[in-house]
């Protein structure tokens, strides 16, 4: 290949002053009023695939007009959603598109980008709260509406282990719609069941001016083992139905627009409230929302017994016994680093006999942490159970 005289791209691309022309689907050559040049090799990898087109697109940065830049993000949004094969293409390619958008105005193309990038790239979120990566650690901030309670959760970076750090307050500055300062907010320490002393996983604190906030930023400083790691993240509430309902759940979530009784068990209906508000834990367990977003889940270790306690989309209490029929576990030990190690065992969650809001299964005596248990659960509608990973790193 002869070595291009604008950019010094091992993919030889070649820039001139013309106008832009277009960028070819298969990540080939951007085109400045020149011929298009073969195309680079894929790259599987996210990090090695940005790279490149970031150093693809300096040039094009250099020597565009903002229409350009706009053209371009457009392109680049077409790119994505026409490349169905290659991840890394498609993940850069929204990136970029999101970037030149902002750069150009076309706010519309970054939110869509986004948007995209949120369905199909966000980090897993097991509590579902909002999620951000910090090198190798994962942050998940929930948040109780009720009460203006924000929760940050840190764990390793697939959301596997929780990752207990120094049990230190971490301040946090919280931007809110309506407020021209930042809000002050002390997250403190609320450590997790068995976490070693002076460490913590949880940090958690309460604002009134944060009650029934819809939309706020949150940026913070977090100290993890050496450094410390500068994140931002944004809460945007579930775009959920409000109304009243049965305490009972007669109806399985069903909403009244008027505050009466219950057809069904005569109680006084409750409310109003908004369905998602809550993500919190109510046992001190790990807490999950089902792909359905109306039933949720909570898993807790009582001793040697897994409790699996299930919710409706307000958070409150059903009965777990309609599930028990098709509900397993499997359950398995994990080295440092996530991966399983040693025999899985597989057993049957069985409606408990003290309550009907949870299912229950006996962990094996010679289970050593850090373990997983896997929870296999169907629910109506569906033709395969639903899974839910919960890691437990403490006795």
């Amino acid at each position: 290949m002869n070595e291009c005289a604008v950019c010094v791209s091992p993919w030889c691309v070649r820039l001139a002053c013309g106008p832009l022309v277009g960028l070819c689907a298969a990540w080939g050559s951007l085109a400045l009023g020149c011929s298009e040049l073969p195309a680079p090799p894929l790259k599987r990898d996210r990090q090695r695939a940005e790279a490149a087109i970031r150093e693809l697109l300096q040039a094009a940065y250099a020597r565009t007009d903002t229409t350009a830049k706009g053209d371009l993000s457009k392109q680049l949004l077409a790119l994505a959603a026409a490349e169905k094969k290659d991840l890394a293409q498609r993940y850069v390619a929204l990136r970029q598109a999101r970037e030149l958008g902002e750069a150009a105005g076309e706010f519309d193309i970054a939110r869509r980008a986004q948007e995209q990038l949120d369905l199909e790239f966000a980090p897993p979120a097991p509590r579902g709260g909002s999620v951000v990566d910090v090198s190798s650690w994962h942050l998940e901030m929930t948040f109780d509406a009720r009460n203006g309670t924000v929760t940050l959760y840190v764990s390793n970076a697939q959301a596997k282990l929780d990752y207990p750090i120094e049990a230190l307050t971490i301040p946090a500055l919280v931007s809110l719609e309506g407020r021209e300062e930042p809000l002050d907010l002390d997250l403190k320490p609320v450590p997790l069941a068995g976490e070693p002393t002076g460490k913590c996983s949880r940090f958690s604190g309460t604002a009134a001016e944060l009650a029934q906030a819809k939309v706020f930023k949150l940026a913070l400083v977090v100290p993890i083992e050496k450094n410390s790691y500068r994140a931002r993240l944004v809460w945007e509430a579930d775009k959920a139905r409000t109304g009243f309902v049965c305490p009972m759940d007669c109806e399985a979530g069903k909403l009244y627009e008027e505050q009466a009784k219950c057809p069904i068990c005569g109680m006084a209906l409750t409310g109003p409230e908004e369905a998602h508000s809550d993500h919190n834990p109510k046992h001190g367990g790990q807490f999950f929302m089902a792909p359905n977003r109306w039933h949720h889940l909570e898993g807790v270790l009582v001793g040697q017994e897994f409790r699996l306690y299930l919710y409706n989309n307000f958070t409150k209490p059903i009965s777990a016994q309609s599930f028990e029929n098709d509900a397993r576990v499997r359950i398995v030990g994990l080295d440092e680093k996530g991966k399983e190690v040693g025999k899985p065992v597989e057993k049957k969650l069985k409606a408990s006999a003290q309550a009907a809001e949870w299912l229950e299964v006996a962990v094996p005596k010679d289970t050593a942490v850090p373990f997983q248990i896997t929870a296999f659960l169907l629910f109506d509608g569906q033709a395969k159970p639903e899974r839910f990973d919960f890691i437990f790193n403490k006795p």
